[in-house]
């Protein structure tokens, strides 16, 4: 038995998704849909096709204050960290 139209548009809004739209459009089209990850974790699902195709940055402040030769004190330094989302690897300059 058919379904009426309504019917059949609800159910296909229903399935919309990433999973959907990379089988439509490719896997790069999907990714504006994809869950954001605040944190890479050993479970995170890999980011991107291949390595050095998506990356995550971050800036951490150090918990140490750095003092000059001269005595004056210059603060709290910055770490800047570039992590390849695909295979979790540091990148340095």
């Amino acid at each position: 038995m058919p379904v009426s139209a309504w019917t059949f548009y609800r159910r296909i809004k229903q399935r919309a998704g990433p999973a959907q739209t990379a089988k439509r459009r490719g896997t790069r089209a999907a990714y504006p849909q994809t869950p954001w990850y605040w944190a890479l974790t050993p479970t995170t699902p890999r980011h991107g096709d291949r390595p050095c195709a998506m990356a995550q940055l971050d800036h951490t402040q150090l918990d140490i204050e750095l003092i000059a030769d001269s005595g004056r004190l210059l603060g709290r330094p910055w770490a800047t960290f570039l992590v390849d989302a695909y295979s979790r690897r540091l990148f340095h300059l």
